[in-house]
């Protein structure tokens, strides 16, 4: 390989990689371009707090969105308790894929899972209000151009809130925010 000396130890990291044989760096790794991106992005931008003081959460499945709410009901749990809390009037999964699902969880940073002894309690670190507010704010975002007026607008003209309905709304909203 021609180019420069490399002085000191070699650490081989996809940059470096990239770097000593001239690839773009899209070549990198996820993580490497995520952070190359996130260098350009100033602190004081939205992106900035999106991306950098909150970690990005993986979508959930509904199995997943289930076991998160048997762990909300329950508290840290095993495995055989979140099965208990499972809603009755699905068929409860078979208890190895209930573990899957939650081992998951743990990976995608919603629950975390402490060894004790030879199985693992599993606890929630997101709130129930926390994940309403993200799994709203991403629906939205995503669907109404991060318009919460278009998501309103949408079911009115759907006919699924009535005028009653947006009487309350309004009437929350100012009581909230008394000018």
């Amino acid at each position: 390989m021609t180019g420069r000396k490399l002085r000191g130890p070699l650490r081989l990291t996809s940059a470096n990689r990239c770097a000593n044989l001239r690839l773009p760096t899209n070549h990198a790794s996820p993580d490497v371009r995520r952070n190359s991106q996130l260098a350009s992005v100033t602190k004081s931008s939205y992106f900035y707090d999106e991306f950098v003081n909150k970690p990005r959460m993986d979508r959930l499945t509904q199995p997943e969105e289930d076991a998160l709410r048997a762990l909300w009901r329950t508290g840290p749990a095993f495995v055989k308790d979140a099965l208990a809390a499972l809603p009755a009037p699905a068929p409860a999964p078979p208890y190895t894929t209930l573990a899957s699902t939650l081992r998951n969880l743990a990976r995608k940073g919603y629950a975390e899972a402490e060894k004790l002894g030879n199985s693992y309690r599993f606890r929630a670190l997101v709130s129930a209000e926390d994940y309403q507010r993200r799994s709203l704010g991403g629906l939205v975002g995503e669907h109404f151009r991060g318009s919460y007026k278009e998501l309103v607008s949408f079911f009115a003209r759907e006919e699924k809130v009535s005028a009653a309905d947006l009487r309350e709304i309004i009437r929350l909203i100012e009581t909230q925010n008394p000018e």
